[in-house]
């Protein structure tokens, strides 16, 4: 019997595609890949003959950096008139991108989902009064990150 190949396994699921004897086994895992938390790694050694053995599960903690959202425009909490830009500043952690950035007025969403740079809804259009602005971005990664800003509108 002569070893045939190896299969990494990340969280029960192929990475890859299996690497043949002769080659390095080693792997590279972009945990920008992966969701926070536990994650468990295993090997599954194949020979010539089709005798298969799965290596002991060994687990890793994932902890990638959560993205940052601030809310930069409108810049004031008491504003005048009532078209504005809505503008966030993001940042992500290393080896992730931005998935989407959101705005919510009072909870209701203001333009479609962003995803790329400015972060910008241009001339939103408010009602005179108190409003709750809500900026949400997801990364890569399925994290998220949250900033609010109550304003309040009145007219010109």
């Amino acid at each position: 019997m002569t070893l045939e190949s190896v299969q990494f396994k990340v969280a029960g699921k192929d990475h890859g595609e299996a690497i043949k004897a002769g080659q390095a086994f080693t792997i590279r895992l972009n945990t920008a890949e992966l969701v926070n938390g536990r994650v468990v790694l295993t090997a599954v050694a194949k020979d010539t003959v089709g005798n298969i053995k799965t290596s002991a599960p060994v687990a890793v903690t994932v902890t990638n950096a959560a993205p940052t959202i601030h809310i930069t425009s409108p810049a004031a909490a008491d504003i005048t008139g009532v078209y504005f830009a809505l503008t966030a500043e993001v940042t992500v952690g290393a080896g992730m991108s931005v998935k989407s950035v959101q705005f919510l007025v009072d909870d209701s969403p203001a333009g479609g989902h962003l995803t790329e740079a400015p972060y910008t809804v241009h001339d939103y259009q408010f009602s005179i009064g108190g409003h709750m602005i809500t900026a949400r971005v997801t990364d890569s990664g399925g994290n998220s990150a949250v900033d609010e800003l109550e304003v309040d509108v009145t007219a010109p």
